[in-house]
C-alpha cells in the first residue's frame, strides 16, 4: 500500500518509523519549495537519499576529502555521458578510482547530510511507492546505493545529535576526528543524546505500556529538573509518576491526581493538536490546582509533550526546570524518543488486539 500526502500533517520523521518499523522496500520523493528528493528503501533500511539541494554529486564529495583526482572526475562524468543509465559512484569504482569501502563510507555520510536537511522541513508534499525502485532517476545518479542500508532510527538519533551539537557548539563536533576515530568521551555530547542512545534501544522489546512509561519518565530525567507523565483518556488525564517534585508524598500524590480536561482549554488544546508545547504556563482551573499540589512555585516556561499513539494522544508529559530555573531549550531527541515511545505503544496495543482475536 502506497503513502500520500503531506509534510505538515505528517512529519518526515514519522514517514521514517513508519516505513523503518513496516520493514518496506520502496521509493519516497518529497517535493517542496519547486525542489525534489529522493530516498530509497530496502526492508525498512535507507540504502540511497539525495535532492535538489545538493548541486555536487558523490564525486564530488570524494575530490574534497582527496580519495581521487579532478582528471578522475572529469573523466568519469565524460563516461556518464556515454553510459546515462550509469551513475559517477559505480563509473569511479569500475575504473578503479576508488574502492568499495571509501565508496561506501561516504554515501552513508552523503544520506546522512541530506536527510537532516529534509528533516527541517514544516512543508511539501510526499509519496511513498512500495515496491519501486527509480533507478534512472537523476538524483540517483548523484550518489550511490548501499549494500547494506541505514536504519531509519539511526538516522534520526544521528540528525538529533547533528541538530544539538550545532545549537550547543556551533560545529558538529564528529568533524573534528578521522572517521575511524569513535572513540568520544560521552561528557563530549549533549546530556540529551547520550541518554537517547543508551534508552532507545530498551524500546524495542517492552512488555507492558506501564514500562514505555517509566522510560519515558527515566529520559526526560535527564534533560528536566522536574516532570509528571500523565496517562490520557477522552476526559481526564490521570498521573501516572514523576520526577524531581520536592513535595511529601510526591509518587502518591501524582498517582492520585486527576486533572479534567473540559475544565483545562490549556491541556486540552495541546491534546487537541497533538503537538509538543514549549513556553509560558496559562493559568486555568486546573493548571492551577496542579501547580498548587506540586509545591505552588509557578514556572516561568514549560515543555508539554502528548504522546501519540493511533492517532490520538495516550499520554501527557509535564516538564521544567524549578527550582534550579535553567533556561530551557528546544530539544529534537526528546521529540525523537516521544515519538519511538508512541510507535512502541501502537505496536503493543495492535499486539493485544490480534491476541484477542486470536482467542
Amino acid at each position: 500500500m502506497g503513502l500520500t500526502g503531506r509534510l505538515e500533517d505528517l512529519s518526515l520523521s514519522d514517514i521514517l518509523q513508519i516505513i523503518g518499523l513496516g520493514k518496506r522496500s520502496g521509493t519516497l520523493i518529497l517535493k517542496y519549495d519547486d525542489k525534489r528528493a529522493i530516498i530509497v528503501f530496502k526492508q525498512g533500511f535507507v540504502v540511497g537519499a539525495d535532492s535538489d539541494d545538493k548541486e555536487d554529486d558523490i564525486g564530488d564529495d570524494l575530490l574534497n576529502a582527496g580519495l581521487i583526482t579532478e582528471e578522475a572526475l572529469q573523466i568519469s562524468r565524460k563516461v556518464l555521458k556515454e553510459l546515462p543509465n550509469s551513475s559517477v559512484g559505480k563509473i569511479l569504482l569500475e575504473l578503479g578510482y576508488i574502492d568499495n569501502a571509501h565508496l561506501e563510507s561516504f554515501s552513508k555520510k552523503r544520506i546522512e547530510k541530506v536527510i537532516y536537511r529534509l528533516l527541517l522541513l514544516k512543508e511539501g508534499d510526499f509519496r511513498f511507492d512500495p515496491d519501486t525502485f527509480l533507478d534512472n532517476d537523476p538524483l540517483l545518479k548523484k550518489g550511490w546505493l548501499l549494500k547494506k542500508g541505514i536504519s531509519p532510527e539511526y538516522l534520526l538519533m544521528e540528525c538529533a545529535r547533528i541538530y544539538d551539537e550545532t545549537r550547543h557548539y556551533g560545529r558538529v563536533l564528529e568533524e573534528e576526528f578521522p572517521e575511524e576515530q569513535t572513540f568520544f568521551e560521552e561528557e563530549a555530547f549533549p546530556k540529551e543524546i547520550s541518554a537517547l542512545r543508551s534508552i532507545v534501544q530498551e524500546l524495542r522489546f517492552p512488555e507492558s505500556i506501564s514500562e514505555i512509561f517509566l522510560l519515558i519518565l527515566r529520559f526526560a530525567s535527564s534533560i528536566y529538573q522536574r516532570g509528571i507523565l500523565f496517562s490520557a483518556s477522552k476526559d481526564i488525564l490521570e498521573g501516572f509518576g514523576q520526577f524531581g517534585l520536592q513535595v511529601e508524598d510526591a509518587d502518591e500524590k501524582i498517582r492520585e491526581t486527576v486533572i479534567y480536561i473540559k475544565k483545562s482549554p490549556f491541556f486540552a488544546r495541546i491534546l487537541h493538536s497533538k503537538t509538543p508545547y514549549r513556553g509560558e504556563l496559562l493559568k486555568d482551573q486546573e493548571t492551577e490546582r496542579l501547580i498548587e499540589l506540586i509545591g505552588g512555585e509557578w514556572p516561568e516556561e514549560v515543555v508539554i509533550s502528548p504522546v501519540i499513539a493511533e492517532d490520538k494522544a495516550v499520554a501527557l508529559l509535564y516538564c521544567d526546570n524549578i527550582p534550579n530555573r535553567e533556561p530551557i531549550e528546544d530539544t529534537a531527541a526528546l521529540e525523537i524518543f516521544l515519538s519511538q515511545a508512541g510507535m512502541a505503544i501502537e505496536k503493543m496495543l495492535l499486539k493485544r488486539s490480534l491476541k484477542q482475536k486470536a482467542e
